[in-house]
């Protein structure tokens, strides 16, 4: 289900099976896209690829469109397969605002909490409350990757085609970005009362840009359990208030180029 230039929308009672009855390749589950005022809940979703994902455009064409997804509420959600409880991206070039999710619970996703963009993509997501969220049985608990899948994520013309000859959307993916415009900025962002545990491997995979360091990240009340802490690379102005973080094989957390990480 794709919501894309919407406002004033609910989304109540869903539920899809993507991955038991049938197997589509890449197919989320709630798409919510360039759209506001939106309300997601009481949804259950086993799919393929993201379970409730939030976007906003992608490169030049989302730069031009500058339509960023904000005031979205997501709450008593469940997932029981995909690649993400909540996903933010790839395509955030809109920019994301004002989101709220709670309530929330995920069993075998992939990973739990998802930001990824790409050097093309900028926008900033800013203001972000998440609690009272319950994680089971993930890779990968919080996972944010600002220059991720560069396969993907970075489009170029194969060789033999002709540039002038081929269909107009292609010329539109191929459109430039500014370096100074493609760098995404993630900031504000609460996590509170959520829970990670069962099989759960990693709690952190964190690569933000040494240019826009992840930063102003609050873990409140947390209880993170998984096998190994992983790592956290650009980000500054983190604070752990009253959370417990356990790591089965007892590495420390792999912090580089961070600052001011209170709590980690």
């Amino acid at each position: 289900m794709q919501l894309l230039y919407s406002k004033q929308v609910t989304v109540d009672g869903i539920t899809i099976r993507n991955k038991t009855e049938v197997h589509g390749p890449s197919t989320d589950g709630v798409d919510i896209d360039s759209s506001e005022d939106i309300l997601v809940q009481n949804c259950d979703i086993a799919c393929m690829d993201d379970n409730f994902c939030i976007k906003s455009g992608r490169d030049a064409d989302g730069h031009r469109v500058n339509r960023p997804s904000h005031h979205i509420v997501l709450r008593n959600n469940k997932t029981s397969a995909g690649a993400g409880l909540l996903v933010f991206g790839s395509e955030v070039s809109g920019g994301i605002h004002h989101v709220y999710a709670t309530n929330m619970h995920a069993d075998v996703t992939t990973r739990g909490i998802r930001v990824k963009s790409a050097r093309t993509r900028g926008g900033v997501i800013e203001n972000i409350l998440i609690e009272d969220i319950s994680i089971q049985n993930t890779p990968f608990s919080f996972e944010f990757t600002l220059d991720w899948n560069p396969a993907y994520s970075y489009t170029s013309l194969p060789q033999g085609y002709d540039p002038q000859e081929i269909p107009k959307h292609w010329k539109t993916l191929l459109l430039p970005v500014a370096p100074a415009d493609g760098i995404t900025t993630l900031r504000h962002v609460t996590f509170r009362k959520v829970s990670v545990s069962g099989k759960s491997w990693k709690a952190f995979n964190v690569q933000g840009h040494a240019e826009a360091p992840v930063a102003q990240f609050l873990f409140d009340d947390c209880d993170i359990r998984t096998q190994t802490a992983g790592s956290i690379e650009n980000a500054t102005n983190w604070e752990s208030k009253g959370s417990s973080f356990q790591f089965t094989d007892g590495k420390p957390l792999l912090q580089i180029s961070c600052q001011r990480m209170e709590g980690f």
